[in-house]
């Protein structure tokens, strides 16, 4: 046992004092994960590929966990792609689409709108990555095409709200399980192509708006929010480990529940957020997470010994809320977290509002996407959010 103890020592050491290769000092966490709030611990130990990892671990840890080699080959990162605006759908819908870099090291936000999306819906969503950009991207490319197989199964999903055949249950159950059968998917993708960013996650707000109804499924802590007579109505909640909220004792207890723990905040002292795409280790890999945790230190093998995790703490699910639009409704903002940051709800309505209104005034062809391109400068610029920051605005009337 002295032997083992000594070998444990011996390559934590070596671990930490290996360079880091990517931790922002804005966002370091207490492991090795970049997460999305910005909230500074003692120190940042390496981040090493799987590939590395399997290769450098003990065989005596490797056998006690049983840990397997997925031999994921590091290849390189993907690059943001451009979202460009447009100024409304055949729907007649408005909407503006804007993404600027933050203070972080690299832009993983994304943003994407459908303006002529199915059963006439305008799909718009933003993605917000940490770890990489992968998983932002993946999500931007392939979820709304498996949202629209999901909805062409079922015609019932194009029902209109006052018809007697419409069934809000259809939505919120489709929804809920093309968001758990696109992140399969995704988890399958960053195991085979990956590479430094095998272990990448993302966020997601997605909401599809038609004349008669608004639909937002939320994953993660970006935000949905509706302006209605000038008032602020959220239409998602934060999906994160910490604060007072209902939300956020309901997620600590669902983690709890796994087997799992929360510190400082975060899932298991790693991640800021509850429920996201991607993030494999916690959800394929948790022996390999304990054997991370022992190699750098963080926890004991002892302590990993006694770990019991029984699913994983980590979730793609969705909050979806479902609501009968009225003819009091403006417009819905989603954004990322970096918004949020410097933006409460009733303030990001009342500077939308005020946008939309001058530009009316002016004669802008297109207020909603002056209102998200100025929305974001303010919040980089004067109000100093050190996120990066997407938002995606639908004007309603």
């Amino acid at each position: 046992m002295m032997q083992v103890n000594a070998n444990l020592q011996m390559y934590a050491m070596k671990a930490r004092a290996t360079p880091v290769l990517s931790c922002p000092s804005s966002h370091r966490n207490s492991f090795s994960r970049p997460t999305v709030v910005r909230k500074p611990a003692s120190f940042c130990p390496r981040r090493i590929t799987e590939h590395e990892r399997y290769n450098s671990t003990p065989s005596h840890i490797a056998h006690f966990f049983k840990f397997k080699n997925p031999l994921a080959k590091p290849q390189s990162g993907s690059k943001t792609k451009e979202v460009s605006p447009s100024e409304s759908s055949d729907t007649g819908i408005e909407y503006g689409i804007a993404l600027q870099q933050g203070l972080r090291e690299d832009m993983e936000d994304y943003a994407i709108v459908m303006p002529d999306g199915v059963c006439g819906h305008l799909y718009g969503a933003v993605f917000d990555g940490h770890m990489g950009k992968k998983a932002a991207d993946y999500l931007t490319k392939n979820l709304y095409k498996a949202i629209e197989r999901a909805v062409k199964k079922d015609p019932a999903f194009c029902e209109l709200r006052k018809s007697k055949k419409y069934d809000a249950s259809t939505f919120k159950e489709a929804l809920t399980r093309t968001f758990q059968e696109t992140d399969e998917k995704l988890l399958d993708y960053l195991t085979k192509d990956g590479g430094t960013e095998w272990n990448c996650g993302s966020t997601a707000t997605v909401v599809m708006v038609r004349e008669d109804q608004i639909v937002v499924a939320n994953v993660g802590d970006s935000r949905a929010v509706l302006g209605r007579n000038g008032k602020a109505v959220d239409l998602s909640s934060e999906h994160r480990p910490y604060g007072r909220d209902k939300t956020a004792k309901e997620e600590a207890a669902r983690i709890q529940k796994t087997g799992a723990w929360l510190r400082d905040g975060r899932v298991m002292g790693i991640l800021a957020v509850t429920r996201a795409f991607g993030d494999i280790e916690f959800k394929r890999n948790i022996e390999q997470l304990l054997v991370d945790g022992v190699l750098d230190g963080v926890w004991t093998k002892e302590f990993a010994k006694k770990q019991n995790i029984t699913s994983a703490p980590v979730v793609p699910m969705p909050d979806v809320m479902d609501v009968a639009t009225t003819e009091q409704d403006e417009f819905v903002i989603m954004a990322s977290d970096g918004l949020w940051e410097v933006f409460s709800s009733a303030q990001a309505v009342q500077y939308v509002r005020r946008h939309l209104a001058n530009s009316a005034k002016k004669g802008v062809k297109n207020g909603a996407q002056a209102a998200a391109e100025a929305i974001i400068d303010d919040a980089i610029k004067r109000r100093k959010t050190t996120d990066n920051v997407s938002v995606v605005i639908v004007k309603l009337t």
